[in-house]
């Protein structure tokens, strides 16, 4: 009897305990500060400037990029901010380990993704990001395909805000294969060219009042290139220049990536890219880059931001960003580079996405192993006739019948 009494009163202090820790977890809890992520609004009944003016509500920091950023005996040259998915740890591990691995010291990369209220999933990219510091979290909007045109914003206004003097912006997918060996010659010929040719127009003209936008391609301006390396990229064709409306100078700059001319706009409800006639009523959509991948000089972004502030909001961020701010309103000429595909070609052949600059529509495996592919090529692994006629034939079928993403 006596053990029995014991084995209860035992009993009811593990209860108790249990009960213990349980009022004091749900305390915790309810007095344990929270992200309150903004309510979701129907993108284009919001007001673009409140919005914009009100961005940054930052949890998390890329801890690395910062650093790089507030360097200041070195100057980033190329921030890369990859707009990802909250879900998809795959993928920014596959571009950890891929291109991601072989970036210049003075190219920070920036994971960059919106608020969720899935907490087990909030936890969950914080530790990625406590071991990793490279994402940015921003909790002034929600996460999802409908709100990329708010996510792109955030991470362009975000790049003006922490990393002032990048030279250049690359925003790009994570299931985007990019060679890095070539954007990087690509940039650096750009760069010298925009030193000389901005010389040489000074010497050209005058100076005079005008408005962003006011772009032009004086050839006397446009040949000026002193490094003979760069011709065959001929970097001359993808700068343009407009004159600063407040200083009256003139500065040169590059927006360019897969050029889209002509494209009719998506009128059926169903689709994925539908656009309302009420907030876009032309049948043709203006000139836009495709938004899984494109680079900018950062001397560019303050005007988009500023004229996104009268520039009524719409899903397709590609369109919004490029076509209505930049082309529309801006009059900013786009530029469509050479080997920056929409999508993958048909043949995976690791020869044809050395000639890239990138490409589109990788799961994780298959943008490790294009990769690893690419990067065990030798020097001359492509230089056959019969595998150059291959890659010719296989970009122009891809060209025509563009390998979508399933």
């Amino acid at each position: 009897m006596q053990v029995m009494c014991r084995w209860r009163r035992g009993n009811q202090g593990v209860w108790l305990g249990i009960l213990a820790v349980a009022i004091i977890i749900y305390v915790l809890k309810v007095l344990w500060p929270t992200y309150i992520p903004r309510p979701p609004t129907p993108i284009h009944l919001m007001n673009t400037t409140a919005y914009i003016n009100s961005l940054h509500h930052m949890t998390l920091e890329p801890v690395k990029a910062t650093k790089s950023c507030n360097n200041n005996s070195s100057k980033v040259q190329v921030l890369i901010l990859v707009s990802s998915s909250i879900p998809n740890f795959e993928a920014r591990q596959a571009v950890r380990r891929s291109w991601g691995a072989n970036l210049p010291s003075l190219w920070p990369l920036v994971f960059f993704i919106g608020a969720t209220t899935d907490a087990l999933l909030q936890e969950k990219v914080r530790v990625e990001a406590q071991e990793y510091g490279d994402i940015a979290q921003d909790l002034s909007f929600y996460d999802s395909y409908s709100n990329l045109t708010l996510k792109t914003l955030s991470l362009l206004s975000w790049s003006q805000h922490f990393c002032t003097h990048a030279t250049y912006i690359l925003k790009i997918d994570e299931d985007i294969f990019l060679n890095v060996h070539k954007l990087y010659n690509l940039t650096m010929c750009v760069t010298e060219a925009r030193k000389t040719m901005y010389t040489k127009k000074k010497k050209d003209k005058p100076f005079s009042s005008g408005q962003l936008g006011g772009v032009s391609t004086h050839q006397s301006f446009l040949e000026a290139l002193t490094d003979n390396s760069c011709d065959a990229l001929t970097p001359s064709k993808y700068i343009n220049y407009f004159i600063n409306s407040q200083t009256h100078e003139y500065e040169s700059y590059m927006f360019g990536g897969y050029l889209y001319n002509g494209v009719k706009a998506e009128r059926n409800p169903q689709s994925k890219w539908y656009l309302d006639p009420m907030l876009y009523s032309n049948d043709i959509l203006p000139p836009f880059l495709s938004g899984t991948s494109y680079i900018i000089t950062s001397n560019l972004i303050p005007h988009l931001l500023e004229e996104a502030k009268f520039t009524s909001l719409i899903q397709l961020e590609d369109v919004y960003i490029s076509g209505l701010v930049g082309n529309n309103r801006l009059k900013i000429k786009l530029s469509h580079l050479e080997g920056w595909t929409q999508f993958r070609p048909w043949w995976d052949d690791p020869c044809i996405y050395r000639e890239l600059l990138t490409s589109h529509g990788f799961s994780p495996p298959e943008l490790l192993s294009v990769f690893q592919a690419v990067n065990n090529l030798s020097h001359t692994a492509c230089d056959s006739f019969l595998l150059n006629v291959m890659k010719t034939f296989t970009l122009f079928v891809s060209s025509i019948f563009p390998r979508v993403p399933s």
